[in-house]
C-alpha cells in the first residue's frame, strides 16, 4: 500500500493535513462499520482517499537524464529538445521531488557534461485544477530553464566530428548515485557513434558485435553493471547523411545500417544493466516495461508506446 499521507510530505501541509484529518475522524464515525469499537488506520486512510475527502500521497520520485547529442547532423536541436522536455518534465511533475538533469554531449569524455539540473516541487494547493496549474508552472519555469541551457549544447555543433556516445552513457552512470528512484536516461541522438570505439557512419569500418563489445572493454565503457537500473530511451533516432560523414572516405546511411546500428546499441546497453525502450524517431515513451520472455532478455515493450 502507498505511503499513507503525514505531516512529512508537503502535500498535506496545514489546511489540506487538517482536512484529511477531520475526513478520516468522519468516515470512522459514520461511514465505515465497526468504527465505534475500533477501526483499521489503513482501511480508514484507503476509505478516505477512495471518498476524495482526502488527497492520494503523490507517487515517488524518479531521475531523469536527458544527453544532447549536438553533434553536426544529428538530431538534438531546439524543436527536438522542447518536444522531449516536454514529455520528462509532464512526468517530472506528477512525481515530486523528481531531479531531471541535462546532458551535453561533447567530443571527449571530458567534454561531455552534466548542464543543469531542476527538481520537481510537490503541489502546495488543494483541489486538482489548482494542483495542475501548479505543475504547469513548474514545467514552464523549468523549461524554460533546460532550454536555455541546450543553447549550450548547440552552439559548437560545427566544430564537432566526434560523437563519443558510448563514453557519455557511461559518464551518466559513474553520476548516477540513487538505487532505489526509476531512472529514465534519454539520448536525443541519431545513435552514429563517432569515435574509437566505433565510427557506425562509415561503409568500410562498421564493427561486429564481438569487435564493438571488445573495444568497450579494453576502455572499460558500458562495463557490466555500468547502467543497472536504467531505462534507456534513444530518441529522434534519424537515418540520413550527417557532416559525422565528412570523417569518412564513404559512408552507409542504409537500412540495413541502421538496423545494426540499433542492434549494436541494445546488445551494449543491455550487457550494462540497462532495461532498453523501444527506439524512436520522434519523442520518447516513458512508461514502465512490461516483462517479456526469458528467451529475449534484450527487448522491452513499451506500454502506451509501439516499435519504431
Amino acid at each position: 500500500m502507498s505511503t499513507p499521507p503525514s505531516e512529512s510530505n508537503p502535500q498535506y501541509n496545514g489546511l489540506g493535513l487538517f482536512m484529511c484529518q477531520i475526513g478520516k475522524v468522519l468516515l470512522a464515525l459514520l461511514v465505515l462499520p465497526g468504527c465505534a469499537s475500533g477501526c483499521d488506520v489503513e482501511s480508514v486512510e484507503a476509505a478516505c482517499i477512495e471518498s476524495a475527502l482526502c488527497d492520494a500521497p503523490p507517487p515517488p520520485p524518479e531521475q531523469f537524464d536527458v544527453v544532447c547529442d549536438a553533434t553536426p547532423g544529428s538530431s538534438c536541436a531546439e524543436q527536438t529538445m522542447q518536444r522531449t522536455l516536454d514529455i520528462v518534465l509532464s512526468r517530472a511533475a506528477e512525481h515530486p521531488g523528481s531531479t531531471v538533469g541535462l546532458w551535453c554531449l561533447g567530443s571527449t569524455f571530458s567534454e561531455t557534461n552534466l548542464v543543469e539540473t531542476q527538481v520537481s516541487r510537490a503541489p502546495q494547493t488543494q483541489g486538482t485544477k489548482a494542483r495542475q496549474r501548479e505543475r504547469g508552472r513548474w514545467i514552464n519555469e523549468a523549461t524554460n530553464v533546460l532550454m536555455k541551457a541546450t543553447q549550450a549544447c548547440t552552439k559548437e555543433r560545427a566544430t564537432r566530428y566526434q560523437s563519443p556516445l558510448a563514453e557519455a552513457l557511461t559518464k551518466v552512470g559513474l553520476a548516477h548515485t540513487s538505487s532505489s528512484e526509476r531512472w529514465w536516461l534519454v539520448v536525443v541522438t541519431d545513435g552514429r557513434e563517432m569515435s574509437s570505439y566505433a565510427r557506425f557512419e562509415c561503409k568500410h569500418k562498421f564493427p561486429s558485435d564481438k569487435q564493438w563489445q571488445a573495444r568497450l572493454d579494453k576502455g572499460q565503457v558500458l562495463a557490466p553493471g555500468s547502467l543497472m537500473g536504467a531505462h534507456v530511451a534513444f530518441a529522434f533516432v534519424t537515418n540520413g547523411p550527417t557532416a559525422k560523414g565528412r570523417m569518412c572516405n564513404a559512408v552507409d546511411h542504409s537500412p540495413k545500417r541502421a538496423q545494426l546500428v540499433r542492434e549494436r546499441w541494445q546488445t551494449a546497453l543491455v550487457r550494462a544493466g540497462a532495461t532498453v525502450l523501444p527506439f524512436r524517431i520522434d519523442g520518447p515513451v516513458l512508461h514502465a516495461p512490461v516483462e517479456v520472455a526469458p528467451s529475449e532478455p534484450h527487448i522491452a515493450v513499451s506500454q502506451g508506446g509501439t516499435q519504431r
